[in-house]
């Protein structure tokens, strides 16, 4: 032992009858005090060091209450930051420990924080913070989500502004907010907020007339936080499906899973469609029958179905590097059979109209009514081709030509 300390000094032991001259009254008042945090009872401030004496009288009064108030935590007491006789305690033994090992000592404020491994806050920071978030809060409740900026708050003051504005030195730096991403769990997801009487409204009514009439989901399937989920589809099992379809009858508000009641959030989903939604749930008793004949407000913009993937000829085609007007006049130049055969129709009429007139204006206009039945010809012979869904190019696409 004499060895290991021979390069630093040696604990000195401490005497209580030294630290503490009068114990008894001190300690006593400070253990039968209301309160149960001895260092409070004694005057002591957190932030300021306690001298010997007072750590001594801190650690006698905290065993006291310990043993006294609290026998049921002796052998199984948790260091808890929150409670005070704890930190008192933890303060007291750990400033009295290092008074012998000439350690330098902590104030309670710092000893609560290294042993509860806190992190202070910034009180500066904070108010900046909380500062810019109310000024952004104050846009959007005006209606000015277009002034709306992403703020970032600098270590160190940087120049800001412009020759314009006028340049300084500033430790705030916005810039306009980035678009949603469609990626993006929280904003890449549509929003829509229906308003009904959850007591009255069925499943099957929400189904029918939101999801499938004015929103045209295919094959919805729904579920909530709270358990509650529907789903629709030829892959399900019967028992799947019966389950499904008991519920079709039932008000909103009675459903599975705590019902579908004011402020709900049901996840709707289409997979035929790839859609995705968050439908709002809003109750109110009464609806305007007049306003709103099917039983419900619907807002917010619509999900969009995700377009489909591009057919193999034109993989193909964009594989080969054909430019981007190709492609664009080619999709132009496609169109139903429909519309193929409505035109040919309209050449076969505009044809025979040309034929007599051309008959009526013979001896006059020879030459003309020869060249415009040619053109007649013409557009007979291409108005056959378009009917048989002619294809010369061999790209598997209808070849449609236009004639002035």
């Amino acid at each position: 032992m004499k060895d290991l300390w021979k390069t630093r000094s040696a604990p000195t032991p401490l005497q209580s009858s030294q630290l503490i001259p009068n114990p008894a009254s001190a300690i006593t008042s400070a253990a039968g005090s209301a309160t149960s945090s001895p260092s409070k009872a004694l005057g002591l401030k957190d932030q300021t060091l306690w001298s010997l004496e007072d750590n001594a009288k801190v650690f006698l009064a905290s065993v006291i209450i310990y043993l006294t108030q609290r026998k049921q935590d002796l052998g199984s007491a948790v260091f808890d930051k929150d409670d005070s006789l704890a930190v008192d305690f933890v303060t007291a033994a750990s400033n009295l420990r290092s008074a012998c090992y000439d350690i330098p000592q902590q104030s309670l404020f710092d000893a609560k924080g290294m042993a509860g491994n806190i992190i202070h806050a910034i009180a500066t920071t904070n108010a900046i913070v909380g500062g810019i978030i109310a000024i952004e809060a104050m846009k959007v409740l005006a209606g000015c989500q277009q002034a709306c900026v992403t703020s970032f708050l600098r270590t160190e003051p940087s120049v800001v502004g412009s020759k314009r504005t006028g340049r300084m030195l500033g430790l705030i730096y916005g810039e306009k907010p980035s678009p949603p991403k469609p990626e993006c769990m929280v904003c890449g997801k549509a929003q829509l907020h229906v308003t009904v009487n959850t007591e009255t409204t069925t499943l099957g009514q929400l189904i029918d007339k939101v999801l499938k009439k004015r929103l045209a989901i295919n094959i919805p399937s729904l579920n909530t936080l709270g358990g509650f989920w529907y789903e629709e589809g030829e892959d399900l099992e019967e028992d799947e499906a019966e389950a499904s379809r008991i519920l079709l009858p039932k008000t909103l508000a009675s459903l599975p899973g705590g019902g579908l009641k004011h402020g709900t959030i049901v996840a709707v989903s289409d997979q035929s469609q790839a859609i995705t939604v968050d439908l709002i749930i809003t109750h109110q008793d009464v609806l305007d029958p007049e306003k709103h004949p099917d039983g419900f407000i619907l807002e917010g913009s619509g999900p969009d179905a995700k377009q489909e993937q591009q057919a193999p000829e034109q993989q193909q085609a964009t594989a080969r590097g054909h430019p981007a007007e190709q492609q664009a006049s080619a999709g132009r130049k496609k169109r139903s059979r429909e519309e193929e055969a409505g035109d040919a129709a309209k050449l076969a009429n505009s044809s025979h109209e040309q034929q007599q007139k051309k008959e009526e204006n013979a001896k006059r206009r020879k030459q003309a009514a020869d060249n415009t039945g040619a053109a007649a010809d013409a557009a007979d012979n291409v108005a056959v081709d378009l009917v048989n869904d002619g294809d010369n190019d061999g790209d598997n696409d209808d070849d449609v030509i236009e004639i002035d």
